[in-house]
């Protein structure tokens, strides 16, 4: 007999729901929106006044498209070759010839950047944390939080779009758009792919040492030589941290990501029915053995507790 729970019976991550929710055809994307949304709300009752937080289109790219449902691939396109081409001859006349046409004016102009198209609906929502001029207008980010998926992590289709829009926020701001200074939160739940930090040991490869969850918080201010990062490194069936979110100078909040994880999986049914304690997590192998030893001990635990609990509830 199947054993579901409304709320999350981990002290953390729900090992089976992430199993799951990795290979299961857009999963991970519901899980997403509704994680970044109560990420949002937990942060706009967090911050202190002159600070709004805002839902962006982040750096990530989705799994599927969700008009077509169509895979989403992000390849680098060839160099485009001109129908028609314009070259300048080694020696240019002086002056026009006879019967050449004036220039007319265009009606307006813009940016050659405007001339690619994009499309919004492939990103995935990320946040940002921005503070409040003298004049009551929101200014440019200071603080970015994106909720890794595994699309963009290394191996997926959007790695190397993800990387380098990484590094141009570190060193330069989001998109050219922002300024320096802009500090990065990556929320990582995902044990089946390698981080995106190639220097930290890789659970997903079996390394020693590897965790398979982490929170990644860099601060690159007042200079990216000069800042710190704070790396949050979570395991199996372990409580989520309390994380320090940056804000301008010295100032910071505390978020409780373990309280948001359990309002996100308690929040929509359909999570808590993919997870049935009476069965093993998909691919249970890919989990290192210590954690496969808790995962046992935690369903154990979960069915003892649902045996008491109907024992009692019999009526004498």
């Amino acid at each position: 007999m199947a054993i579901h729970q409304r709320q999350n019976q981990y002290p953390g991550i729900n090992a089976h729901l992430h199993s799951y929710l990795q290979h299961e055809p857009a999963g991970w994307e519901e899980f997403h929106a509704a994680h970044i949304t109560h990420l949002a709300e937990a942060l706009d009752a967090l911050l202190p006044a002159g600070y709004l937080v805002h839902l962006e289109k982040g750096m990530q790219i989705r799994e599927l498209h969700p008009e077509t449902g169509e895979p989403v691939l992000i390849r680098r396109k060839p160099r485009p070759r001109p129908d028609v081409s314009v070259l300048r001859t080694p020696e240019a006349p002086a002056g026009l010839p006879a019967g050449v046409a004036v220039l007319s004016l265009p009606t307006r102009t813009l940016p050659a950047t405007q001339a690619l198209e994009d499309d919004p609906a492939i990103y995935l929502m990320a946040l940002s944390i921005r503070p409040l001029s003298r004049d009551g207008r929101a200014g440019t980010p200071i603080t970015w939080i994106e909720l890794l998926s595994p699309t963009n992590k290394p191996g997926g289709s959007g790695a190397l779009q993800y990387r380098e829009k990484r590094a141009l926020a570190l060193h330069s701001g989001l998109a050219l758009a922002l300024h320096n200074g802009l500090a990065l939160v990556e929320i990582d739940y995902l044990h089946e792919t390698p981080p995106v930090l190639s220097h930290l040991p890789d659970y997903a490869g079996g390394e020693p040492g590897a965790y398979p969850y982490r929170i990644i918080v860099t601060d690159p201010r007042p200079s990216l030589a000069e800042g710190e990062m704070l790396l949050y490194e979570i395991a199996v069936d372990s409580p989520l941290p309390v994380v320090k979110i940056p804000l301008l100078d010295a100032d910071f909040v505390a978020l409780d990501c373990g309280a948001v994880y359990g309002r996100t999986f308690q929040a929509l049914r359909a999570f808590s029915y993919a997870v049935d304690y009476e069965q093993f997590p998909l691919h249970m192998e890919r989990y290192h053995p210590n954690d496969q030893a808790k995962i046992a001990g935690r369903m154990a635990l979960v069915k003892t507790t649902c045996l008491s609990t109907s024992e009692r509830d019999q009526p004498e």
